[in-house]
C-alpha cells in the first residue's frame, strides 16, 4: 500500500463536506486519483466508516445508467509557444544639481527681462 496517497486519502474522507457525500462518490473519486480498491478499503478503515465493499462494487440507484466506460477529460490544449517581449522601464536618474552660477545668471536674466517689460509697458500707458 502507498502511504502518501493513504493519507492523502483519509485527509480527503476526513473533511467534514465529504463526509456528508455519498460513499459511492467517494469510491470513485478516489478510484480517479489512482488508488487501488484494497487502498481505498484501507482509508475507510482509517477514517471509521463502512460499507465500501457495497459502494464499490454496485452502483446506487440515483445515479443514471451508463453505456459504457467514462471517456477521459480531453487534456488541456498547451499554450501557445509565442515569445513574448516584456518592456521595463527605469526610473529616470535624478537631475543634477543646479551650480551657483548658473542660478545667478538665470536670476540676472530674470531681473533684466522685468525691468525691460516694465519699461515697456509703462511707455505704452503713457
Amino acid at each position: 500500500l502507498r502511504e502518501d496517497l493513504l493519507k492523502s486519502a483519509v485527509s480527503f474522507l476526513s473533511s467534514p463536506n465529504v463526509r456528508s457525500a455519498e460513499t459511492a462518490k467517494k469510491v470513485a473519486f478516489l478510484r480517479q486519483k489512482g488508488l487501488t480498491q484494497a487502498e481505498i478499503e484501507e482509508a475507510f478503515k482509517r477514517v471509521g466508516e463502512s460499507g465500501v465493499n457495497a459502494a464499490a462494487q454496485t452502483p446506487t440507484s440515483t445515479s443514471a445508467p451508463t453505456a459504457g466506460p467514462v471517456a477521459p477529460r480531453p487534456a488541456v490544449p498547451p499554450r501557445p509557444t509565442t515569445a513574448y517581449t516584456q518592456v521595463v522601464y527605469y526610473p529616470l536618474p535624478p537631475a543634477p544639481p543646479m551650480p551657483f552660477q548658473r542660478i545667478v545668471g538665470l536670476a540676472l536674466l530674470v531681473g533684466v527681462s522685468t525691468v525691460g517689460l516694465t519699461a515697456a509697458v509703462l511707455n505704452i500707458i503713457k
